[in-house]
């Protein structure tokens, strides 16, 4: 996995080596690739997916390249199995400073025809896995006054969805789940994201286009973004530098020194996160 060459020259000042993360859904794409680039700066980071074969594949190409990892094979959606992976990692690593909720599934059909329990359980992998996570971490990392959570969410949170609606509605609820930390959060030395990968071409992805050409014909197929902006804007957020935006939802594609330029104005309209507009009011 290739580390993003344009974030190296920021990440010189980070400081990131011999810090501790937990990355979730790191046993293929998106979170291989986070998991690697945190590795390849100096962190220590503890793998959390289901499947134990590809974790080890992922610790083994984290290792080959001089990282640390730790493969633990979980179920995000189990209270106490989170709870076992967490007290191992920190037992192995040290003090989780990062947590970074990738872990995720989807559904592509139309509502009716969606199995209720199959709906279900995209809600639970996308929002309850975050919710688990975070709420296990949370505690030391307020004590000690640091830490990080990046959520990675998607940008069918912000419209509706006619052949997706389980993962639209849990992306939606992990930008509000994510705002609500930061604002909780905010006089004890932890910070929150929200962030938006794109589309990026992944097994994933792949199988939601071929599906997508069945269920919505003449759809064109859509244009990828290079897995190395989601790695950058993710060593970017771990610097520490963009504390101030803390709650915001950021896309790949946003400019965060702009945004941190921008930040009181960012802060006072509700910027960079889930809102609801309403017609004026009409005098009586």
């Amino acid at each position: 996995m290739n580390t993003p060459s344009g974030a190296d020259e920021r990440a010189e000042h980070l400081q990131l080596s011999g810090r501790v993360a937990v990355v979730t859904g790191a046993s293929h794409g998106i979170g291989r690739a986070i998991a690697a680039t945190f590795a390849a700066h100096g962190v220590r980071v503890a793998l959390i997916a289901r499947s134990a074969q590809q974790l080890e594949k992922t610790a083994a190409m984290i290792g080959a390249n001089g990282g640390t990892a730790l493969p633990l094979a979980v179920d995000v959606t189990d209270r106490d199995a989170v709870a076992g992976a967490v007290a191992s990692a920190e037992q192995a690593l040290g003090p989780i400073e990062m947590l970074v909720n990738n872990a995720g599934i989807t559904d592509l059909d139309r509502f009716l025809d969606e199995d209720p329990e199959a709906w279900w359980r995209v809600v639970e992998v996308n929002l309850r896995g975050p919710m688990l996570t975070t709420h296990t971490v949370l505690p030391a990392m307020i004590a000690r006054r640091n830490g990080l959570i990046i959520n990675v969410a998607s940008g069918i949170a912000l419209g509706p969805s006619p052949l997706s609606s389980a993962y639209a509605c849990s992306k939606a609820a992990l930008l509000r789940l994510t705002d609500s930390i930061a604002l909780a959060t905010a006089d004890h030395g932890v910070v929150a994201f929200a962030v938006s990968p794109g589309t990026v071409d992944t097994a994933m992805m792949r199988d939601v286009v071929v599906k997508l050409a069945r269920l919505a014909p003449g759809v064109p197929e859509p244009t990828y973004h290079p897995v190395e902006k989601i790695q950058a804007l993710c060593l970017q957020l771990a610097s520490g530098r963009y504390s101030a935006l803390s709650g915001c939802f950021i896309h790949v594609d946003d400019d965060v020194d702009y945004l941190l330029r921008h930040v009181d104005q960012i802060q006072r309209d509700g910027l960079y996160q889930l809102g609801l507009r309403r017609l004026a009011s009409r005098a009586p």
